[in-house]
């Protein structure tokens, strides 16, 4: 993969380690305007007592520009409560102009060098993958189990749909 020569600002990796020390649930990250430095977005650190973090970083996604994300999911299967695991939400929208959609990709490794500890990444495009099940999916194929909770929350794999909704 193309490498971006992108850099990763101090602010982003300090709040990283906020989320993987457990001291807030989630952040999210841009670029700035000259694009070359993954930076902090302003505002954007979610408290850990949020009672939905996951809603709280997407609906902060805007419909056309591109982010980053860093969630600290919770989550439960079947024989295992309690789980939790770092995600890089990577939201590179249908709208986003196609220099910004190839930066977003293109820094992904660099993220992964400084965001050490992410368990998976996550990508995101367009409104309808911006749910839950996008997540559970990923979470699920690092387990290969039957995902019941999400952020505290019990969760069920619809039938009809096969997709993962809040129980």
């Amino acid at each position: 993969m193309v490498q971006s020569g992108i850099k990763v600002s101090d602010d982003a990796i300090a709040a990283y380690t906020s989320v993987s020390l457990k001291n807030t649930k989630g952040c999210r990250f841009n670029l700035n305007p000259k694009h070359d430095l993954v930076i902090l977005e302003e505002g954007s650190e979610i408290c850990k007592t949020s009672p939905d973090p996951f809603k709280e970083l997407i609906d902060g996604f805007p419909d056309d520009a591109c982010r980053y994300a860093i969630l600290d999911v919770s989550f439960s299967t079947e024989d295992r409560p309690g789980l939790q695991k770092l995600c890089l939400l990577m939201w590179s929208p249908d709208a986003a102009k196609i220099k910004d959609k190839m930066l977003t990709t293109s820094t992904k490794d660099a993220l992964k060098a400084k965001f050490n500890t992410v368990a998976t990444i996550v990508d995101m495009h367009s409104q309808e993958d911006k749910c839950i099940n996008t997540v559970i999916q990923k979470l699920y194929k690092l387990d290969k189990k039957v995902i019941t909770g999400f952020q505290g929350k019990p969760v069920v794999l619809d039938e009809d749909s096969n997709e993962y909704i809040y129980a």
